[in-house]
């Protein structure tokens, strides 16, 4: 989730990319996971999250991009 030299190493623990969102059945899950995020973007002072963002993945040379 967070990639930079502005964020402390260990101040946010490094997630799944969203595109395994779509691969859960379980709504508990992805609510979880959004609690998780919002969590540490409340840690970091971000107050809006824009993410995820539409992204059509249309390259199979790059199928988990």
């Amino acid at each position: 989730m967070v990639n930079g030299e502005r964020y402390a190493p260990g101040s946010v623990m490094p997630l799944n990319h969203q595109m395994m969102l779509g691969a859960v059945s379980d709504p508990s899950i992805i609510s979880a996971y959004g609690k998780l995020v919002g969590a540490q973007c409340k840690r970091e002072g971000i107050q809006v999250n824009f993410a995820p963002v539409v992204d059509i993945n249309n390259n199979p040379d790059k199928p988990g991009y």
